[in-house]
Parts: structure tokens; C-alpha cells; sequence
């Protein structure tokens, strides 16, 4: 659906209608999530389809097993930090997150040369990450992310529909058609330096 450039809300309410969670429409439904830069502008275009192509994935994985997962994406956790690495720089761990983050990302959207690995452009040796850092780290932010996607998903009007009222939620009785009268965003900003 996304490789035909379809509108993430229809893709959303089609998720709904589908049954889905209303947590799952909404984390579909919601703004990619970086870092509040003007280097945010800079962000390859590429990047917010991987994002959602990687939501979609994530989701369906996450309903065949029967879970409501917390934890966003690789590609997500990228481009949040995209940004953040050019403002300031960044402690060891925080490096090892975006270049763990990033070499996931970049192989998987088939953003590498041929031939090449991504440790070969960066010029390091592969990283791995710590227990320590993945816990208190990358998973941390990744929690952050996805919560706040679902959070600003549902402030702008992602609701339960008829169709999906036998699937639970925390709409609380209240029904509505899909999403409100309000604009989509792309994007939020956030900042991870505070």
C-alpha cells in the first residue's frame, strides 16, 4: 500500500476497519517524530516512508502475536536523532544508538551501494549495543517516540469506529467515523536535549 503512495489515513482508517487496535491506528496514523532543529529540514524525503512502511510492518507482526507493542521502530529512532546529531554532539552511547539505528535503516531501505556495507561508509567497525544501552538508551527513546506518536495520533481526533467496536480501547463508549475534522501532520517536533 505505501510503495503506491497512499494516504497514511486512509491506510489508518483501512487498519481500523480491518479490526485493528485503536492503539495500532493510531501509531499508523500518527506524525513521524524528530528532533526540534532547524536541521529537521534536512531530512532525506525517503526517510518518513521508511518510517511508516516500518510502522506497517511492526503492526502487522504485532496483531498476528495478539500485543499492543511500546517500542518504535530503528527507522524512527534515526530520524528523530537525525537532527539532534548536528546541533550538538553526542555521547558515546547515544552514537552507538544512531549508528546501530541507522545501519538497520539504511540496509533495510536498500540505501547502501552495492557492494558496500554500512560500516564500510562510516568507516568503523560494526557496532553492538550493551544490554545497559539498549534498555536505558535506545529503548527508552524508543518508548518516547512511539508513546508520543500515539499521543498527538489521538489529540488530533483518531477515534474507535463502528466498525472496529468489538476490538478494545480507551474510547470509553464513544464512537466516531475515523478521524475529526483536522488537519494531518507529518511531522512533530520534539526535543531530546531537555
Amino acid at each position: 500500500l505505501l510503495d503506491l503512495d497512499i494516504d497514511i489515513d486512509v491506510v489508518a482508517a483501512l487498519l481500523d476497519i480491518g479490526g485493528f487496535s485503536q492503539e495500532h491506528v493510531r501509531y499508523m496514523a500518527g506524525p513521524a517524530v524528530v528532533h526540534k532543529s532547524p536541521w529537521s529540514e534536512t531530512l532525506p524525503k525517503w526517510i518518513f516512508k521508511a518510517v511508516y512502511k516500518d510502522r506497517l510492518e511492526q503492526i502487522f507482526a504485532e496483531a498476528q502475536k495478539g500485543i499492543n507493542g511500546k517500542l518504535a521502530m530503528p527507522t524512527e529512532v534515526m530520524a528523530c536523532m537525525y537532527a539532534a546529531t548536528m546541533d550538538a554532539p553526542l555521547g558515546h552511547e547515544w552514537t552507538n544508538v544512531y549508528l546501530w539505528c541507522g545501519n538497520i535503516a539504511l540496509t533495510k531501505h536498500g540505501k547502501i551501494p552495492e557492494g558496500q556495507t554500512y560500516w564500510d561508509i562510516v568507516g568503523q567497525e560494526p557496532v553492538t549495543l550493551s544490554e545497559y544501552v539498549r534498555k536505558e538508551y535506545l529503548e527508552k527513546l524508543q518508548r518516547d517516540i512511539r508513546s508520543t506518536v500515539i499521543k498527538v495520533s489521538a489529540e488530533r481526533g483518531w477515534k474507535k469506529t463502528q466498525t472496529n467496536s468489538g476490538s478494545s480501547g480507551d474510547d470509553n463508549g464513544q464512537r466516531n467515523s475515523g478521524r475529526e475534522d483536522q488537519p494531518a501532520a507529518e511531522v512533530v517536533q520534539v526535543s531530546l536535549f531537555d
